[in-house]
């Protein structure tokens, strides 16, 4: 009856101790994961600002099309058998 009872509680215990493990690894997960983006991307922001540099070339135009047509420029046959 003892032994039964002891069993009983340390498998209650253990289900509780499992439970509050998973919640506290939630809560230091997302603490880290916030920290390392405001960070990394903070910082790289602060630089590219800084630095006054455009990353992405996203300038408004007051054009028709911004399609960029893509021709290829005349290459030889030696070209071609020298790729690599």
């Amino acid at each position: 009856m003892v032994v039964k009872r002891i069993k009983l509680f340390l498998e209650g215990f253990g289900h509780g101790f499992k439970s509050f493990g998973a919640i506290i690894a939630n809560i230091v997960n997302t603490i880290l994961l916030v920290l390392i983006y405001f960070i990394g991307v903070g910082i790289a922001a602060l630089i590219v600002k800084l630095t006054r540099q455009e990353l992405m070339s996203v300038e408004k135009k007051k054009i028709s099309s911004y399609y960029k047509s893509n021709k290829p420029e005349k290459q030889s046959i030696e070209d071609f058998y020298k790729q690599y």
